[in-house]
């Protein structure tokens, strides 16, 4: 995954991290494959990456390991997320995959 800079869309989040049922706000435009950053709660900026499904409402978000500002390390995991219906400019982390 690329490291977060300017040119790559940016989701964010309320959260220090990702669970089940927690929602990222993205740009619709930003929701497609490719390379993207996290913005926790915290301010920590985390490279992620959407990778494409077989199911159009959802896709998989591959985030790198990091450590909340906290302290907490975050390991890297890839999460199944589906696309809030009508797009309201969230989308959503359904489960672990």
């Amino acid at each position: 995954m690329a490291e977060p800079n300017d040119d790559l869309p940016v989701w964010s989040t309320t959260h220090t991290h990702l669970f089940p049922g927690a929602r990222l706000t993205a740009a619709e435009d930003a929701v497609a494959a490719g390379d993207l950053a996290i913005l926790f709660r915290d301010e920590v900026l985390v490279p992620a990456s959407v990778i494409a499904s077989e199911h159009a409402d959802a896709f998989f978000l591959a985030v790198d390991g990091y450590t909340t500002r906290a302290g907490t390390a975050i390991p890297e995991k890839r999460w199944t997320v589906t696309v809030t219906s009508p797009f309201d400019g969230s989308v959503r982390v359904r489960a672990s995959a």
